[in-house]
């Protein structure tokens, strides 16, 4: 849209369409983890909106106005236990895994769902005592060949980020949970098997850099690469429409 026209969409909507993607920019990174993936998608159309962008825009604003915000809140015990989270597939069949209260974070990544440049989003989420504390969202700037690529390089990036939380806490008053690993999620098989074994093939060497430095850290027990079902996957529903 350009010119009168996009003039015409501004009025309808009651802004501009950057402004209006700047202030859903500040809830999403503050408070609201549910609107990541959508906000994502969004902030890419800020310089050339077009009808379709405005209508997403128009269907988020209504889905915040009936999904009041519910505020996160941490508890003040000190985190000695473990906390559980469940998901029913079927009246008979339902997965449990125990988390633990020390610092743990999610990896996770679609496959070229991006289009039209076939770019796949990536996404890590942070947990400590049970309660999320941080979460970013992003489109992979190169393009994945399988889904096995995609998720090695969330893995590197949810890596780079769990290095720095670790420095963080070692120098903060609660340096005693840095004695041990923290530990990592993700849900695709392959790319943690990979990971663990730092093997690169012949097809995959241009993934070299991502497994070599995710593997060493891993090494140096900044954290420990764990599996989980993708529908306990806390990162999850950040790379995805939902």
């Amino acid at each position: 849209l350009e010119g009168d026209e996009l003039t015409l969409y501004e009025k309808r909507y009651h802004g501009a369409f950057n402004q209006s993607i700047g202030k859903l920019l500040h809830i999403q990174q503050w408070t609201r983890l549910d609107i990541n993936y959508a906000v994502t998608r969004l902030a890419s159309f800020t310089r050339n909106p077009n009808k379709p962008a405005f209508l997403a825009l128009e269907h988020l604003m209504r889905y915040l106005h009936s999904h009041l915000h519910e505020p996160i809140f941490y508890p003040n015990n000190f985190p000695t236990n473990v906390q559980k989270i469940t998901y029913q597939f079927s009246s008979k069949q339902s997965a449990t895994y125990e988390l633990p209260s020390t610092p743990v974070f999610s990896s996770d990544a679609s496959f070229a769902n991006i289009l039209p440049h076939r770019r796949s989003m990536q996404s890590n989420c942070g947990l400590f005592n049970g309660v999320v504390t941080s979460w970013g969202t992003n489109i992979q700037t190169s393009i994945a060949s399988d889904s096995t690529d995609a998720e090695i390089r969330s893995i590197y990036t949810t890596t780079k980020k769990i290095v720095a939380f670790t420095h963080f806490l070692t120098s903060s008053a609660i340096h005693d949970i840095c004695q041990q690993p923290v530990t990592l999620y993700a849900d695709n098989t392959s790319s943690i098997n990979i990971v663990r074994q730092n093997k690169i093939s012949s097809r995959s060497r241009h993934l070299d850099i991502p497994v070599t430095y995710s593997y060493e850290n891993m090494e140096r027990k900044y954290f420990n690469l764990q599996h989980i079902d993708r529908k306990l996957n806390a990162a999850d529903i950040s790379t995805k429409s939902t």
